[in-house]
């Protein structure tokens, strides 16, 4: 183990350096050993805090975060904020949330949704919110991942204090 960072939401990552064969007989240079501890080590990053999004009934971005990773592996992406709705009583709403590697879209199977009936209570509602998904990354390069969102309905849903962070794991 080389180190370990603790990020966001408790996460805690563990670096490491994987095991490397070098030819008997042969010089290994400095060069050579530090290209093979970078293509296996972990990475993570967060976004910045996006402290306000109305979503709309088109899916559209709320948050991002962009990684750079020094080869294939895995990346976990996990998002949160808070959702939230002034309910005027009248109507039923639902707010939805995607973690998707395609900039303005659904696309991905898990969403993180959240709604209220027709008859519920006029008032402000809010319910914390958290979403994440694996991605495989088949080189090094960066790498960019949305949380997206749409609300349903006639009562606009906002995402307050929302973030993303990225943790990247070699294979």
């Amino acid at each position: 183990i080389i180190g370990l960072v603790s990020l966001f939401f408790g996460i805690t990552v563990v670096a490491y350096a994987a095991p490397v064969s070098f030819t008997p007989g042969t010089t290994i240079s400095s060069t050579a050993v530090k290209n093979s501890i970078d293509q296996n080590k972990s990475v993570a990053t967060c976004s910045a805090e996006v402290l306000n999004v109305a979503l709309t009934t088109t899916v559209a971005n709320i948050n991002s975060v962009s990684i750079t990773v020094p080869g294939p592996g895995t990346v976990l992406v996990s998002g949160s904020g808070t959702f939230a709705v002034t309910n005027s009583g009248t109507a039923a709403w639902e707010g939805d949330v995607w973690i998707t590697d395609i900039t303005g879209t659904s696309a991905g199977d898990v969403r993180n949704f959240w709604n209220g009936p027709t008859g519920l209570p006029a008032g402000f509602y809010s319910s914390p919110l958290h979403e994440q998904r694996t991605f495989t990354v088949a080189a090094a390069g960066t790498n960019t991942y949305f949380m997206t969102g749409r609300y349903f309905g006639t009562q606009v849903v906002d995402v307050y204090r929302s973030s993303v962070c990225a943790v990247f794991t070699p294979n």
